[in-house]
């Protein structure tokens, strides 16, 4: 079934990360662009890539509680886990640490004492065309760049 294979697959790839994922905090951030400014928000939705995170056993920061989205701002940065991961989600497919250097630096220009992990690329972007959707491809698709990212 898609289940089994989905389930061999996760197994898989938890097993190639360098640490255990239940002991790690994740942001699945999203950034929202307007014509006034870009921000960052912190998210909990049904797309296909923040199931896989999930199901890989990592955990949502403490500020997201019951939320399906917080912005990201100078309280909620302080909390984070200093070695936390970012999945980052861009469709403008200009992902790139830069970027979200950038923005961090606009929530608090002090945020490289916060989140070291980040300053050594700790962030892997996500196309939403391919992981939006909760489907067995999104599934697979996003299994196949986690694990990319930590092969690497």
């Amino acid at each position: 079934t898609l289940n089994a294979i989905y389930q061999k697959r996760l197994a898989q790839v938890r097993d190639i990360l360098p640490f255990d994922p239940t002991t790690k905090s994740f942001v699945y951030a999203k950034v929202v662009r307007s014509h006034e400014k870009t921000r960052l928000f912190a998210t909990a939705d049904n797309s296909g890539g923040y199931k896989v995170i999930r199901d890989l056993g990592f955990k949502t920061p403490d500020f997201m509680h019951a939320s399906t989205a917080v912005e990201i701002g100078k309280n909620q940065l302080i909390l984070l886990d200093q070695d936390i991961i970012f999945f980052t989600v861009d469709g403008t497919r200009k992902g790139t640490t830069r970027i979200l250097h950038d923005m961090l630096e606009t929530i608090h220009a002090d945020w490289k004492r916060f989140l070291p992990v980040v300053i050594d690329g700790d962030t892997l972007y996500l196309d939403p065309t391919y992981t939006a959707p909760a489907t067995f491809q999104s599934a697979m698709h996003t299994l196949d760049q986690i694990e990319w990212y930590f092969k690497r």
